[in-house]
């Protein structure tokens, strides 16, 4: 068995050697290299694939603060790793606690100030997007005092706009420019230029923002898709925290 596995990493956030960050594929070093226990993975395999993750990305394995995603607006600071309750986005100025987000289709969105020393993360699936769950991140970073102009942000692999079917009344809350629509198919959404415009709307300048190219429903052997598995689908997980110095 081999510790060497794919991660997605970013590219503007590896500017910082002081920043860990990045997301795991369904490529993982065990068997079952899912990373969530709730989708019925074989336990042993999920802890020693989180563990490898984290000591890939310059953290202790014991250091993993998750959310209980509930497709919320609800923003927490996390100051010690395990579960955080009924929460999408978190913020930690806690060095060498991981913040980690599972997807499989909605978009990881992870941000750092470096200059500030805080990371924080978001689950943005559709109703992320749509009930506020980014500006609400965003405005609660700016109370802490915490200058938009000196994070910076990836927005991680998702389902992409050509895949991402939704209803009429789904699309219409979403930007015009964000809809993709054909005679013959139904209202298809762009996830994560959604999530671009907010970060940008907030007032981080574009070249701050990094998004990425891969679609999770086109690629099958490297990402797990909610929509296109079903419910028993695997979990990836995204990781930002600060290294310990």
């Amino acid at each position: 068995m081999s510790d060497v596995f794919p991660i997605v990493r970013s590219v503007l956030l590896s500017r910082f050697p002081g920043i860990g960050a990045g997301m795991s594929t369904r490529q993982g070093p065990s068997a079952d290299p899912a990373l969530d226990f709730d989708m019925g993975d074989d336990a042993e395999a999920s802890v020693r694939n989180r563990e490898l993750l984290l000591r890939r990305l310059g953290f202790a394995p014991d250091r993993l603060a998750v959310q209980e995603q509930v497709h919320s607006a609800t923003v927490t600071e996390v100051t010690e790793s395990g579960l955080v309750p009924a929460s999408d986005a978190m913020f930690t100025v806690t060095p060498g606690l991981a913040l980690g987000i599972k997807t499989a289709d909605c978009v990881p969105v992870l941000l750092a100030s470096p200059h500030n020393h805080l990371v924080a993360a978001a689950h943005a699936g559709w109703k992320g997007c749509t009930n506020g769950l980014l500006p609400a991140l965003l405005e609660r970073l700016n109370s802490e005092g915490i200058p938009m102009d000196e994070l910076y942000a990836w927005i991680g692999p998702a389902a992409g706009p050509d895949h991402y079917e939704v209803s009429d009344d789904i699309a219409a809350q979403f930007p015009d420019e964000c809809v993709l629509r054909t005679d013959d198919q139904k209202p298809r959404v762009d996830l994560q230029r959604t999530c671009r415009l907010q970060l940008l709307s907030a007032g981080i300048p574009g070249e701050q923002i990094e998004t990425s190219s891969y679609c999770t429903m086109c690629h099958p052997a490297l990402f797990y898709s909610y929509r296109r598995e079903g419910e028993r689908a695997g979990r990836m997980l995204a990781i930002i925290g600060m290294r310990e110095p």
